[in-house]
């Protein structure tokens, strides 16, 4: 399945410069390959949770990585905000003559996953279960269903939403659907689109992440960002994914 191009965009990119966005991903489909695109939606995601006087709470796990909880109201934000962005990315694309879709992975059962089971430190340091969150692992993709739309679409838009076998809705981050995507379509390179032309460590833009600098860069990574840097690492070492951060 080499000739589909998998490419990301962050939601800080996308709010930033999105025609930029649309022009790169129209001319990976002018192409010979077909692309398929995945999105954040965090900076909308702010908008809907600030307009909404909504804190969103966070946690802390044992290997010392922060993450924002994902609650039901979080969630319901979040649905809202990927299915905005995907419409506006497939709507500005079709606008270009781009025969392009938004495919909802939760939606029709293309993105299949599970709860996560996350073990949190608590205010005295003791792991425990955190409840009532709906932070989704992906255990199945539907590559048949993608590769079928790929005969009437040159372009797929997908952000990070999955379903549940027990009929509910789940999310999880960007970076872990596209290497999903690469390992269940057995591509062997991905393309992320950052604001800043690159991962920021420590003030520094990285645009170079392998095996050799990886756990260099996890060690010196502020604890927000160590949560990317362990998807990565988990597709460097394990998949032999190649990243190319732009």
């Amino acid at each position: 399945m080499n000739n589909i191009n998998l490419i990301k965009f962050g939601g800080s990119i996308l709010s930033h410069d999105i025609n930029k966005c649309i022009s790169i991903i129209a001319d990976s489909a002018r192409g010979a390959n077909k692309t398929l695109v995945v999105f954040g939606y965090s900076r909308i995601l702010a908008g809907h949770l600030k307009l909404n006087n909504y804190i969103r709470g966070s946690y802390t796990n044992s290997k010392g990585v922060s993450s924002f909880t994902l609650d039901e109201t979080v969630l319901e934000y979040s649905k809202k905000s990927c299915c905005t962005q995907g419409e506006v990315i497939e709507a500005l694309l079709k606008e270009r003559k781009i025969k392009a879709v938004y495919l909802d992975g939760s939606g029709k059962g293309i993105v299949i996953g599970e709860r996560k089971k996350l073990r949190v430190l608590n205010n005295e340091g003791v792991l425990e279960k955190l409840k009532n969150d709906y932070s989704g692992i992906i255990r199945n993709i539907r590559v048949d269903i993608i590769l079928k739309m790929f005969d009437e679409f040159d372009v797929i838009c997908m952000g990070p939403t999955m379903y549940a076998n027990d009929d509910e809705t789940l999310a999880c981050d960007s970076d872990s659907l596209i290497f999903a995507l690469a390992d269940c379509l057995k591509l062997n390179s991905v393309v992320i689109y950052t604001k800043e032309g690159g991962v920021i460590i420590n003030d520094r833009i990285v645009n170079s992440i392998n095996e050799e600098n990886i756990d260099e860069l996890i060690n010196i990574a502020t604890a927000g960002m160590k949560k990317k840097l362990y998807i990565i690492k988990k597709n460097i070492k394990n998949k032999n994914i190649a990243i190319n951060i732009q």
